[in-house]
Protein backbone atom coordinates (compact mmCIF):
# COMPACT_ATOMS: atom_id res chain seq x y z
CA UNK A 1 0.00 0.00 0.00
CA UNK A 2 0.83 3.42 -1.10
CA UNK A 3 0.57 6.66 1.57
CA UNK A 4 -0.59 9.57 -0.01
CA UNK A 5 2.02 12.55 1.29
CA UNK A 6 1.51 15.90 2.20
CA UNK A 7 3.81 17.95 3.01
CA UNK A 8 3.17 21.12 5.77
CA UNK A 9 5.14 24.09 5.35
CA UNK A 10 7.35 24.87 7.98
CA UNK A 11 5.28 28.34 8.84
CA UNK A 12 2.16 26.70 9.06
CA UNK A 13 3.46 23.71 11.73
CA UNK A 14 5.05 26.23 14.27
CA UNK A 15 1.72 28.37 14.12
CA UNK A 16 0.03 25.30 15.41
CA UNK A 17 2.46 25.37 18.87
CA UNK A 18 1.72 27.15 21.55
CA UNK A 19 5.14 29.55 22.18
CA UNK A 20 6.87 27.17 24.65
CA UNK A 21 6.56 24.34 22.25
CA UNK A 22 8.24 26.55 19.65
CA UNK A 23 10.95 27.91 22.09
CA UNK A 24 11.44 24.20 23.16
CA UNK A 25 11.66 22.79 19.88
CA UNK A 26 14.73 25.50 18.67
CA UNK A 27 16.30 24.48 22.13
CA UNK A 28 15.97 21.19 20.86
CA UNK A 29 17.49 22.02 17.25
CA UNK A 30 20.39 23.65 18.67
CA UNK A 31 21.31 21.09 20.94
CA UNK A 32 21.15 18.35 18.32
CA UNK A 33 23.32 20.76 16.16
CA UNK A 34 26.07 21.03 18.96
CA UNK A 35 26.24 17.34 19.60
CA UNK A 36 26.76 16.78 15.77
CA UNK A 37 29.69 19.25 16.11
CA UNK A 38 30.89 17.37 18.57
CA UNK A 39 30.48 13.82 16.77
CA UNK A 40 32.17 15.37 13.68
CA UNK A 41 35.46 16.83 15.61
CA UNK A 42 35.80 13.02 17.56
CA UNK A 43 35.60 11.53 14.41
CA UNK A 44 38.19 13.95 12.73
CA UNK A 45 39.85 12.87 16.39
CA UNK A 46 39.28 9.36 15.79
CA UNK A 47 37.87 9.22 19.43
CA UNK A 48 35.18 6.25 18.72
CA UNK A 49 33.42 6.13 22.35
CA UNK A 50 32.87 9.64 22.04
CA UNK A 51 31.55 10.05 18.70
CA UNK A 52 29.20 7.09 19.54
CA UNK A 53 27.85 9.22 22.88
CA UNK A 54 27.64 12.67 20.73
CA UNK A 55 25.89 11.07 17.42
CA UNK A 56 23.36 9.19 20.08
CA UNK A 57 22.61 12.36 22.39
CA UNK A 58 21.77 14.50 18.43
CA UNK A 59 19.67 11.43 17.65
CA UNK A 60 17.59 11.55 21.06
CA UNK A 61 17.52 15.51 20.72
CA UNK A 62 15.77 14.95 17.01
CA UNK A 63 13.46 12.56 18.22
CA UNK A 64 12.02 14.56 20.93
CA UNK A 65 12.38 17.75 19.09
CA UNK A 66 10.39 15.70 15.83
CA UNK A 67 8.06 14.10 18.37
CA UNK A 68 6.99 17.50 20.17
CA UNK A 69 6.59 18.89 16.60
CA UNK A 70 4.40 16.57 15.10
CA UNK A 71 2.25 16.62 18.05
CA UNK A 72 1.21 20.23 16.83
CA UNK A 73 0.20 18.66 13.34
CA UNK A 74 -3.21 16.96 12.49
CA UNK A 75 -2.16 12.89 11.72
CA UNK A 76 -4.62 11.24 9.15
CA UNK A 77 -5.19 8.04 10.90
CA UNK A 78 -7.32 6.74 8.79
CA UNK A 79 -4.86 6.23 5.68
CA UNK A 80 -5.89 2.25 5.26
CA UNK A 81 -9.89 3.00 5.51
CA UNK A 82 -9.10 5.35 2.39
CA UNK A 83 -6.24 3.11 0.53
CA UNK A 84 -9.30 0.16 0.82
CA UNK A 85 -11.35 2.38 -0.73
CA UNK A 86 -9.26 3.41 -3.70
CA UNK A 87 -8.53 -0.14 -4.34
CA UNK A 88 -12.30 -0.88 -4.06
CA UNK A 89 -12.54 1.88 -6.81
CA UNK A 90 -9.99 0.76 -9.10
CA UNK A 91 -11.41 -2.94 -8.71
CA UNK A 92 -14.83 -2.30 -9.83
CA UNK A 93 -13.38 -0.23 -12.34
CA UNK A 94 -11.58 -3.30 -13.29
CA UNK A 95 -8.12 -2.45 -13.43
CA UNK A 96 -7.26 -3.99 -9.75
CA UNK A 97 -6.74 -8.23 -11.04
CA UNK A 98 -7.58 -10.45 -7.56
Amino acid sequence: MTDIFRPMAPRDLASRSTLTNQSVAMNLLHQHNRFMIDAEQAKAEGIAQAFRHASSQADARWMDMESLLLRAAPIDNASGEIEATMIAARRKAGKVRT
